[in-house]
């Protein structure tokens, strides 16, 4: 889509709010994050933040939607069959692991996200829910409740996420990985032959995940999760 100059400025501007909210929440925490230290970091006018959200809340909501975005892109990269568990959570799992080893800001910010119930959040369970159900169907899962099963897979995700953090990239990455996989897919009732398996393939996943920052500001647009 073709911008004139002021588009282009308004874009460049939210880009610039983002990556300063990202990171004040990596340095200071979510409850330290101001709307004052956003604007003071990407060196804009206080007003200026209104006009591209509401408030505090709605930037960390839409930052948190543009992170779940930038996840699903990047595991879609890895395996175009990650549409099923327990692939689904293996991929998701690998792609935070790896995004973590080579963006410590990142793992920051989504740890400070999880603590505020940002991510992976409300908005992901009801998939979560189908995805238990349909490996339900498929024998693929013991547990019976796909309600409880989508809630094992939101907190063993917000625990990695924690783990990866505190770890701070000094621990070998695929031994948090193997681990973390083995204790999800494990509380998840799934057969010990296909948790080997899953392991073997995170295993063999390439080193560098293809992180689609450069789509940050347009799937904020898209998402209706800004004012631009």
């Amino acid at each position: 889509m073709n911008m004139n100059r002021a588009e282009r400025r308004r874009v460049e501007t939210h880009q610039r709010l983002f990556e300063s909210l990202r990171d004040e929440l990596a340095v200071s925490g979510l409850d330290a994050t101001t709307v004052q230290a956003v604007t003071d970091r990407a060196d804009v006018a206080l007003g200026t933040f209104y006009n591209h959200f509401e408030d505090k809340e709605a930037a960390i909501r839409a930052l948190a939607e543009v992170e779940l975005a930038a996840i699903r892109t990047a595991r879609g990269a890895l395996d175009g069959h990650s549409d099923e568990l327990p692939r689904f959570m293996t991929t998701t799992f690998s792609v935070v692991a790896q995004k973590a080893r080579s963006d410590q800001r990142w793992i920051r910010t989504s740890d400070a996200l999880v603590q505020g119930g940002w991510w992976p959040g409300p908005q992901v369970h009801a998939m979560y829910v189908a995805f238990a159900t349909d490996a339900r169907q498929r024998s693929m899962v013991g547990l019976a409740n796909a309600e409880w099963a989508a809630k094992v897979m939101e907190t063993m995700l917000a625990t990695f996420v924690r783990h990866l953090a505190a770890d701070a990239g000094q621990s070998p990455t695929n031994a948090l990985l193997s681990e973390a996989l083995r204790s999800l897919l494990g509380a998840l009732e799934i057969p010990a032959d296909v948790v080997s398996e899953e392991i073997r393939y995170a295993m063999s996943l390439p080193e560098r995940v293809e992180w689609p920052d450069d789509e940050m500001v347009r799937t904020s647009i898209d998402l209706g999760m800004s004012r631009l």
